[in-house]
């Protein structure tokens, strides 16, 4: 029973861990959010983040880097720019924007 109750605090704190550092990724002022259209992008890279926050800055660049040089990764402007939209919104917004 006392394992199950540790197993819960340690699961909040973690949510509690992520929604504090969500608060610090995004910035403040409302012009500077990403649009809807690109805010599956933005929640990847935050994650992407989270899950890499035990390399250095440096090392994060240069991984980035090494994504972005690899063909397998390559996109041109007009496929990002009309892709559909990943997030499942209910209906509530367009999956083309």
């Amino acid at each position: 029973m006392m394992q199950d109750i540790m197993a819960k605090i340690a699961k909040y704190t973690g949510i509690n861990s992520i929604h504090s550092n969500m608060d610090k990724y995004w910035p403040d002022s409302k012009q500077n959010l990403p649009a809807t259209k690109y805010l599956d992008l933005g929640l990847m890279m935050f994650w992407w983040l989270e899950k890499h926050n035990d390399l250095s800055v440096q090392e994060q660049v240069n991984t980035l880097l090494g994504y972005i040089i690899d063909h397998e990764f390559r996109i041109k402007y007009e496929e990002l720019r009309h892709r559909k939209l990943t997030l499942d919104t209910k209906g509530l917004i367009p999956e083309e924007l």
